[in-house]
């Protein structure tokens, strides 16, 4: 009787063991700071405004009211634009990337890119009026990948059925 019961508990904690790892590690990627993992810093110093995209881009509202201010503060004659970033979600770098085009014909926006500046972070930097990036920035690959693990026949072996 037990090993008739250990023999179906087997396939289930291995099931288990692997779901456990398959969360946390999409935790750990999915992982951002409360602002959406955008690190902004929208105030003027000088006479040059420093705006920082650090991290996933996942909202785009802190980098969109920090190129506001900078836009409207007559005494900011340039922006830069630091893009650390390996892209994000489509629609907050699609506002971000037409923000500084509506801006560049009147103040220049200068883009800085470091370590990644990947898909959104790539985009956002094509629209600044000048790119500066170093020879180890990892940059490019606009475009859309997602990984999906097929567990179909882990859950076939544990004799696993979904039903809808």
């Amino acid at each position: 009787m037990t090993s008739d019961r250990n023999r179906y508990l087997v396939p289930f904690a291995i099931l288990f063991a692997v779901l456990f790892f398959f969360a946390l590690s999409l935790v750990s990627v999915l992982k951002t700071s409360p602002d959406g993992g955008v690190s902004v810093s929208g105030k003027s110093s000088g006479r040059i405004a420093l705006v920082e995209i650090v991290g996933p881009i996942m909202d785009s509202k802190p980098v969109l009211d920090a190129l506001d201010a900078a836009q409207y503060d007559d005494r900011t004659k340039a922006i830069l634009v630091r893009v650390d970033s390996p892209g994000g979600a489509v629609g907050p770098s699609q506002e971000i990337y037409e923000a500084i085009s509506r801006i560049k014909p009147a103040k220049p926006v200068v883009v800085s890119m470091g370590s990644v500046a990947a898909s959104g972070g790539f985009y956002i930097a094509s629209a600044g009026t000048q790119i500066l990036a170093n020879a180890g920035t990892l940059t490019g690959s606009i475009g859309v990948i997602m990984g999906f693990t097929d567990m179909s026949e882990l859950l076939e072996w544990a004799k696993v059925d979904v039903e809808v």
